[in-house]
């Protein structure tokens, strides 16, 4: 049971077992693309230099190919003007811009006098983080008028409950967030969706054995969610800041988390629960990993001791299996039980496998880089700075360290 989940996938690979659809009451949502939003904003997206990179060249190369036919259609129809439709064939119009989101939240604001919230989604705390300082010192959203808030994972819990505090009346809130506020919440009093169709997905790059964090398009069923983040509790209107052109390049569902990570936790648990060899049982899965990630998996395993060259689970990894965390950070640990420096190698474990332990406060990212450098006793290590940190639970020049939050 899931809001994107491929139910005709999951049908299939259970021999055709029935499906029940319960459809769920959702008030009518509008929904407009970028050429909307530029026909309404009046926006032109600034030329930027020539990109010489032939990674460059080919992504301009794609845009060109799916916007051409488009744009031959929008002249064609003539329901978009000139400027529009000069707007949508430019290769910028396809990158997040911080500079068209303020143009179109000035536009809600003047043409909607209710002061309905606005829930804007963007790829990370970077452009959480930009987004927030451009409106907060733009002068056109001023502090009496606007609340804004940001959303994201590595927020404390307290300061994100105040997004579903109702705001005073005459003011509107603003959220900023990731796609955190596609299903994990629901704040009822969104009217407006603005959507970049932009996400963070973690990927595992098995030609260069590196995961990866990177931005890319949404699936139709994250821009599905999106839109009805507005229609929850009145009628909505949604804003996605990309045109219908790569709406129809948009895949249907993103890849599952096995396929864009490291599957080392996976295969321990294979062995732990004696399912035999990886790839077999791994070829069984309803969407296999490739040949190629899982002899990846297998050679780290086995680089650890967790496995040895039959794959038959090692006493230590039997031991890595038990942990929650991946093997590497598990045999961190283990050793340093055995070389009894549990202390300073268990901060570094939690700051590894859970996130990072400073929050950075909007504004205030000097002030935390010198609480850095100073925790960090010239030793040019991140992991030692999250050691020195565990250890100076205290007052540092007037401002208290609580568990790794700056206040």
């Amino acid at each position: 049971m899931s809001a994107t989940i491929n139910a005709n996938m999951f049908s299939r690979y259970f021999n055709g077992c029935p499906m029940f659809n319960i459809e769920g009451f959702t008030f009518p949502v509008d929904v407009y693309y970028l050429e909307d939003v530029i026909e309404r904003t009046k926006f032109e997206f600034p030329e930027k230099p020539n990109k010489t990179s032939s990674w460059a060249k080919q992504q301009e190369l794609d845009f060109e190919h799916f916007i051409g036919p488009h744009v031959r259609k929008l002249k064609s129809d003539r329901d978009y003007s000139s400027h529009t439709i000069r707007q949508i064939s430019k290769s910028e119009s396809e990158e997040p811009c911080i500079e068209l989101i303020q143009a179109l939240l000035e536009y809600i604001c003047r043409t909607d006098f209710d002061n309905g919230a606005i829930l804007v989604f963007v790829d990370g705390w970077d452009m959480i983080s930009k987004l927030c300082d451009q409106l907060q010192n733009c002068g056109r959203f001023p502090s009496g008028r606007y609340s804004i808030f940001p959303l994201h994972s590595m927020i404390p819990t307290a300061h994100q409950r105040k997004i579903f505090e109702r705001p005073p009346p005459n003011v509107r809130k603003i959220i900023i967030a990731t796609n955190i506020a596609e299903t994990s919440i629901t704040v009822d009093d969104i009217v407006f969706v603005v959507d970049t169709g932009k996400i963070k997905m973690t990927n595992f790059d098995v030609k260069n054995n590196i995961e990866t964090l990177d931005s890319e398009w949404v699936s139709l069923a994250n821009a599905k969610q999106r839109e009805g983040r507005s229609g929850r509790v009145q009628n909505g209107i949604c804003y996605h800041l990309y045109s219908k052109a790569r709406l129809l390049e948009l895949e249907s569902f993103k890849k599952p988390e096995i396929l864009r990570k490291r599957i080392d936790e996976v295969i321990l648990q294979i062995k732990m629960l004696k399912l035999g060899h990886a790839h077999p049982f791994l070829n069984r899965l309803l969407e296999s990993p490739s040949t190629k990630a899982i002899d990846l998996s297998l050679q780290r395993l086995n680089s650890l001791a967790a496995l040895d060259d039959d794959e038959n689970l090692t006493p230590l990894g039997f031991h890595l299996a038990q942990l929650p965390m991946d093997p590497q950070t598990g045999k961190m640990i283990l050793m340093a039980a055995v070389f009894s420096c549990c202390d300073p190698v268990f901060s570094v474990a939690a700051a590894l496998s859970y996130k990072d332990p400073f929050h950075i406060p909007m504004g205030k990212e000097a002030y935390v880089d010198e609480i850095r450098k100073q925790l960090s006793n010239n030793e040019k290590s991140d992991h030692m700075v999250n050691w020195h940190l565990s250890l100076h639970m205290l007052d540092l020049r007037g401002h208290k360290i609580i568990f790794g939050v700056i206040y």
